[in-house]
């Protein structure tokens, strides 16, 4: 189910950095495939432009998504990715390589 925007649950737990909320859906089903929205914004890459960037609750919900999702797309508008959203935001990074080393 999504909205006019072709969101799902995740996309908008995402934004609304609501870690308890990802981890309950991420855990329900983790083979489910998070596309991107209609403007190109997968869940992760929602999650990694969140501002401010040192926000716990921004951390848990890229850890949680890269932890208990199967299939992750990293993907954004225009070509760009999870990394380059969290570059924008003046991110080095660090979160979403260290839950991708584990």
């Amino acid at each position: 189910m999504t909205n006019e925007e072709q969101d799902t649950a995740l996309h908008e737990a995402a934004r609304n950095r609501r870690s308890h909320v990802v981890e309950i859906l991420t855990k329900e089903d983790p083979e489910f495939s998070y596309s991107a929205n209609v403007h190109g914004e997968t869940p992760l890459y929602i999650a990694a432009s969140i501002m401010p960037r040192w926000s716990e609750e921004r951390g848990k919900v890229i850890d949680e998504i890269l932890t208990n999702c199967i299939s992750v797309d990293y993907g954004g508008p225009n070509g760009r990715t999870a990394l380059h959203a969290a570059s924008r935001v003046r991110d080095d990074g660090r979160i979403l390589c260290s839950s991708l080393e584990n």
